[in-house]
């Protein structure tokens, strides 16, 4: 029994190959390493359409793509000097003349190869199909890519446009309030001036009308220090003041700024401690607040000033993200106007926002305000409600320095003086004025139109020294032809000689601040400035040692 079932079997396994060999989907083939197929499996006819014998008549290299045969009689060669396996994709050419792609699995047994390829053309196919689809991708996302900042740069170009029109647009609106206030001023002076002709022969008339211009030129002198803050080109001197005393100077002048229908309280906290800040910068928050309340209460209305201190926690502090922890005086001004609804209250400190009518208003108060505050290291909030009115409430830092004594914020009691003093001025009527107002304290005075032309009167006179008396002090603005102030003086320090020197201009610079004024022998002057701030400068650099 046992002998008769080990043939069967294996006859039973051989017609089993020779049923895979002969039904199989995959190329079945096998090869002479002389590289003809000495047999080939039903399903090359099949795929290539050409019959067995075909196949085995000829080298297979003769049925391949041209760029397959080098190739494969290497892999041949390879597969013949005892590689155990190789796998290999090529590419053979069908009867009909499509060209199929192949994947081929080689096993070499003594002189023969035993080979299975299967079909991978539709793969081939679609792995091309995927390439081109990847290479359209990839070049649509360059173009997108091109296509993006090609926008980008139109809108940042449209963007710089729109900032254009809108920096005109300010600008109009800024010319329009500036022509209104300033066209108010001049008005004012110009009826004082008629006035006064008119009352010549009566003295009392006649001071109470250029008091009546001073001031009017005061409100000029606000107006463009208010373009300068806007700017941030205003040159301030910071004093420690107390904030009580400042605005008890300021309560007669708002009653008459804002009129009588409107009533002024006030809630002031006793003991506060002293703020470093100059009073100018004090005066512009409540004068712009004061006029931004008057404006909310059309009808009349009370106004509430305040003042309080405050020491800051941390919990404060998260809550109002600009502001820091630590002692602080807060002074708060409050109306029962109007009042604002959130989108104007977002907007209030923006430069050139208004709610007023076109030439009613620069749009700089509030934003000037803001810019103060920010410069005194403060915090400005706003709490407002349409119908409710609104509260502007600043935090000033503590200073730990006290105030100085009124005497001392005086200046020097005397003003009068025989120094030498060089007006170095390009503006006539203020290089003569300033002179009048010296000579007739007794000094003597001699006037420049421009650096150079000081230049030669210092050559001719020298600087005062201790063994020559010479020029004294130099008065010099700082923008003029042909040789500016700063210039000047440097150019005077080259000849090794040390000057006491007064700087003025209208509108300081990067140059301005950056000159040595905390030499007591070195002064800055704001333009405009009076008769009297001019002596009291002048006196003080002289003074100093």
């Amino acid at each position: 029994m046992s002998t008769s079932e080990g043939p069967n079997r294996t006859e039973s396994f051989t017609k089993e190959l020779e049923l895979f060999f002969e039904h199989s989907f995959d190329l079945m083939g096998i090869v002479g390493t002389d590289g003809f197929f000495k047999r080939v499996n039903p399903a090359f006819e099949r795929v290539l359409g050409y019959s067995a014998e075909e196949l085995c008549s000829k080298p297979l290299v003769e049925f391949m793509h041209t760029d397959d045969v080098e190739p494969t009689k290497q892999g041949i060669a390879v597969l013949a000097e005892g590689t155990p396996k190789l796998a290999t994709i090529n590419r053979y050419r069908c009867r009909d003349g499509s060209i199929r792609w192949f994947s081929w699995n080689t096993k070499p047994m003594g002189s023969l190869l035993y080979a299975i390829g299967r079909d991978i053309t539709d793969q081939v196919a679609a792995d091309e199909r995927i390439r081109t689809l990847n290479d359209e991708l990839k070049r649509r996302n360059e173009n997108l890519e091109s296509e993006i900042v090609a926008r980008l740069n139109e809108m940042k170009k449209q963007a710089e446009q729109l900032q254009q029109l809108q920096k005109l647009d300010a600008v109009g609106r800024l010319a329009g309030g500036i022509a209104h206030d300033f066209n108010n001023i001049l008005g004012a002076i110009l009826m004082y001036c008629d006035f006064i002709a008119l009352k010549l022969d009566e003295p009392g008339a006649v001071r109470d009308g250029l008091k009546s211009i001073e001031k009017a030129a005061y409100r000029g002198a606000g107006l463009t220090k208010q373009l300068l803050v806007f700017s941030r080109k205003k040159l301030f001197e910071t004093q420690t003041i107390h904030l009580n005393e400042l605005l008890q100077e300021h309560f007669k002048m708002l009653n008459r700024l804002i009129g009588e229908n409107i009533t002024i309280e006030q809630n002031l906290e006793q003991s506060l401690p002293t703020i470093a800040a100059d009073p100018s910068q004090i005066e512009q928050i409540i004068m712009n607040l004061a006029i931004n309340a008057r404006d909310a209460m059309k009808d009349g209305g009370r106004l509430l000033v305040e003042t309080r201190f405050e020491n800051l926690t941390e919990g404060f502090a998260s809550a109002h993200l600009t502001s820091k922890m630590g002692p602080h005086v807060v002074l708060s001004i409050s109306d029962n106007g109007c009042g604002m609804d959130e989108a104007t209250r977002l907007q209030i400190f923006e430069p050139f926002f208004t709610t007023k009518p076109v030439g009613h208003g620069t749009g700089l108060g509030l934003s000037t305000v803001y810019g103060i505050v920010k410069s005194l290291n403060g915090t400005i909030w706003v709490y407002s409600e349409p119908g409710k009115g609104s509260v502007f409430r600043i935090y000033l830092p503590a200073s730990s320095a006290p105030a100085p004594r009124p005497e001392e914020q005086e200046g020097p009691a005397q003003l009068s003086g025989t120094e030498t003093v060089l007006i170095v001025e390009d503006e006539l009527n203020l290089r003569e004025l300033c002179s009048s107002v010296l000579e007739n304290k007794g000094y003597r005075v001699l006037q420049a139109k421009n650096g150079l032309e000081a230049l030669g009167l210092v050559d001719l006179h020298g600087i005062s020294g201790k063994d020559h008396a010479g020029i004294d002090l130099i008065v010099t603005d700082m923008i003029m032809p042909e040789m500016g102030g700063g210039e000047l003086v440097r150019e005077i320090i080259k000849r090794e000689a040390q000057v006491k020197v007064i700087y003025v201009s209208g509108y300081p610079d990067d140059k301005v601040g950056a000159l040595d004024l905390e030499s007591k022998q070195v002064a800055y002057l704001q333009k405009p400035f009076n008769a009297d701030t001019l002596l009291k400068r002048v006196r003080g650099v002289l003074d100093a040692d």
